[in-house]
């Protein structure tokens, strides 16, 4: 059987020859420069980007996560460039949407930083309501709607079985919060 070119390159990253390496950077770099502004990211976070892409597909190799492609390098690549990207501009969008609603629970007593606007009465209404949910509840919906965690993350940081399993938990949580709300 032959090898395709992805697999030589893979097989050579991982006996740690760093040619190829530098080679797939070099050679897919303004292409995903131009791809990831498309996104609306300035050439500086896309250059961060690219960079982080390079660093994660380099340690699959290591890792033994990646062995053999069934797309091109740079369809991997882009891939991983395409979830940073998203990541980015989660944690962007969630820096620019904190004003909406921060909650600090402080003793029982709920604070809102709105960066000095007044809170309106909806998101006081809200913030009652928020209160009165378990806790396990209230950190869920706070990675996941505050903090912009993806099912993922918050499956990983709270420690569930499944992904499935905190799918099912936050729509009850969240069935729980418009029952309180209604």
């Amino acid at each position: 059987m032959e090898r395709s070119d992805s697999d030589e390159i893979i097989a050579s990253i991982k006996e740690g020859d760093p040619l190829p390496l530098q080679k797939v950077y070099s050679d897919h770099r303004e292409a995903f420069l131009h791809y990831a502004v498309g996104f609306g990211l300035d050439e500086e976070d896309a250059k961060d980007i690219y960079q982080e892409s390079i660093l994660v597909f380099r340690d699959n190799i290591y890792k033994g996560h990646l062995k053999k492609l069934s797309c091109s390098v740079k369809t991997y690549l882009f891939s991983i460039g395409k979830n940073k990207i998203r990541e980015h501009l989660r944690k962007e969008k969630r820096s620019r949407d904190v004003k909406n609603v921060l909650i600090e629970e402080t003793d029982e007593v709920l604070y809102v930083n709105l960066f000095e606007e007044e809170p309106s009465i909806r998101e006081l209404q809200l913030q009652k309501v928020f209160l009165k949910l378990g806790d396990r509840c209230k950190e869920i919906l706070k990675l996941s709607f505050l903090q912009g965690y993806s099912l993922d993350e918050i499956t990983e940081i709270l420690d569930y079985s499944s992904k499935n399993v905190l799918k099912s938990q936050k729509s009850r949580c969240l069935k729980q919060l418009k029952d309180l709300i209604l």
